[in-house]
């Protein structure tokens, strides 16, 4: 990628949601298996002494 920007995840979700919930209701399951299947390909590009989840 050319532009990247840096910030964290806690900042983008409040921005995005800074009214109402988080929860929108009603999500297909190709929803949840495009969501899966986008997380385990940025787990991929971890490197050897990152961490996939953390609690």
């Amino acid at each position: 990628m050319k532009n990247q920007i840096k910030i964290p995840v806690r900042t983008l979700a409040e921005y995005v949601h800074r009214s109402g919930s988080i929860v929108s209701g009603f999500r297909t399951a190709s929803s949840f298996t495009e969501g899966s299947r986008i997380h385990r390909e940025v787990q991929n590009t971890y490197n050897e002494h990152d961490q996939s989840e953390v609690f």
